[in-house]
């Protein structure tokens, strides 16, 4: 009885094994064939209003509204990015 645990549990870590190895494979191939998806680049509107949003107090609506605003302005005026 003991020596059936032994082998399955032998054979568990084993198929464990094998598995990490075969994922590691597949993943290197998804890779270097390119079909993993890169992030996009944000745009300047996006990174400003990802900053303007933290510097911001208020609930998240009025922080966006504000931000969109000031984004406007500057849009208007010729400095932003």
């Amino acid at each position: 009885m003991e020596e059936i645990k032994k082998l399955i549990l032998d054979l568990i870590g084993l198929i464990k094994q094998e598995f990490a190895e075969i994922k590691s494979l597949l993943q290197s191939q998804l890779q270097s064939q390119g079909t993993v998806k890169k992030k996009r680049k944000l745009s300047a509107y996006q990174l400003f209003i990802k900053k303007c949003i933290r510097e911001e107090t208020g609930t998240f609506p009025e922080r966006i509204a504000k931000c969109a605003a000031k984004y406007r302005e500057m849009k208007k005026s010729g400095r932003a990015f």
